[in-house]
């Protein structure tokens, strides 16, 4: 690969997002909404469910059938990503959506980036 193609298409990245006056008006400010399958209860249901399935998976099958330790790894998996979150939640600090409608805004102290809960349903 020739070098001259690859600097072009670094030299055309932008150097900032633009928010909601930018390309498709992305990263505007959003509502909180706690209703239908946003509901926090919901999410909290999902988030409980994989935890408990993944437990008793493990337990019940134990280690020596092949979904048993399929479901072993699947918690330290779990909880590695846990740990690995949070420490990028401090690192990052990014504020929710509903926070800040500017996507520059990083390391303020907020708990937005990553998301713990997709990624726990990544690490499942």
């Amino acid at each position: 690969m020739r070098p001259a193609p690859c600097i072009a298409t670094l030299l055309a990245l932008p150097v900032a997002a633009f928010a909601a006056s930018g390309p498709l008006g992305i990263d505007h400010r959003l509502p909180y909404d706690n209703s239908g399958i946003w509901a926090r209860h919901n999410q909290l249901a999902l988030e409980d469910g994989v935890i408990l399935t993944e437990l008793g998976g493990a337990l019940w099958l134990g280690g020596q059938n092949q979904l048993g330790k399929t479901f072993w790894q699947s918690i330290d998996s779990s909880a590695f990503t846990a740990l690995t979150v949070q420490g990028m939640k401090y690192a990052f600090g990014r504020e929710r959506p509903s926070q800040t409608d500017n996507p520059n805004e990083w390391f303020k102290g907020g708990q937005s980036f990553p998301s713990g809960e997709v990624a726990l349903q990544a690490s499942f």
